[in-house]
């Protein structure tokens, strides 16, 4: 599901950015900018999700691994 999420918003917030720089084309440059900004940032945080997701399930597991060298 969090994928999901991840990759609406950055689709939508970057279709919504090159569509405010469209209807604005005199400032346009800022928009486009500030689109791929936020494609490329979410485009991140989609790459490294199954990483962050696997890191909160093995927190939630209380893997003993991890408080060993208490």
């Amino acid at each position: 599901m969090a994928d999901f999420v991840v990759t609406v918003l950055g689709v939508a917030g970057f279709i919504g950015f090159l569509l405010a720089g469209r209807m604005d084309d005199v400032n346009a440059s800022p928009f486009d900018v500030f689109a791929f900004v936020w494609f490329f940032t979410f485009g991140g945080i989609k790459f490294f999700l199954p990483w962050l997701l696997w890191k909160r399930a093995a927190a939630k597991r209380g893997s003993p691994g991890r408080w060993a060298l208490d």
